[in-house]
């Protein structure tokens, strides 16, 4: 039993999906962060670490934001537009360390919506992650995606496993 543990452990650890005796699936792999800092931006404030986003480009998200879509690729623009919306309304005028405008921990910018957004931004690249207490953007990172018969949920975390920023993704 303890070299079954083992396997699943090392499987998913290099991103081979892989299911423990509860049908639980585990699956990760690494990105590439951006370690630019952006200017002027957003800072969202997660569990040991800020995400930094630019200003102008949750800007452009939100300007193109039509309601009268056709397409799903506008739907989706639409969504991502309101989501940015969210953010930069709840955007503060008090400063993180780095400069960024924050958004206080709790407040109307921590919907759902928002966190959907944010992840998607660290997800692309578009957006930087400082760990708390570090003056320099994280260069990598783990996506891990959890799935169970009932839900899924995905994980951002540091390369050392401690994740940052944890959200459902579906459930049944």
């Amino acid at each position: 039993m303890g070299i079954g543990i083992l396997m699943i452990g090392l499987l998913s650890v290099i991103g081979v999906p892989v299911a423990d005796a509860k049908g639980v699936s585990d699956q990760g792999h690494t990105i590439v962060l951006s370690t630019l800092m952006p200017a002027p931006c957003i800072s969202f404030k997660a569990d040991g670490a800020r995400i930094l986003m630019s200003r102008s480009a949750l800007e452009e998200l939100r300007s193109k934001a039509d309601p009268a879509y056709q397409t799903e690729d506008e739907r989706l623009a639409l969504i991502a537009g309101n989501r940015a919306g969210i953010l930069l309304e709840a955007a503060s005028t008090t400063l993180d360390p780095s400069g960024c405008a924050d958004i206080e921990q709790g407040g109307t910018g921590y919907t759902n919506d928002a966190v959907y957004l944010v992840a998607q931004l660290v997800q692309d690249g578009q957006a930087a992650v400082v760990r708390d207490g570090r003056s320099l953007a994280e260069s990598t990172i783990v996506v891990r995606d959890f799935n169970s018969e009932l839900m899924g949920m995905r994980s951002l975390q540091f390369a050392d496993g401690k994740a940052f920023l944890t959200f459902q993704t579906w459930i049944r």
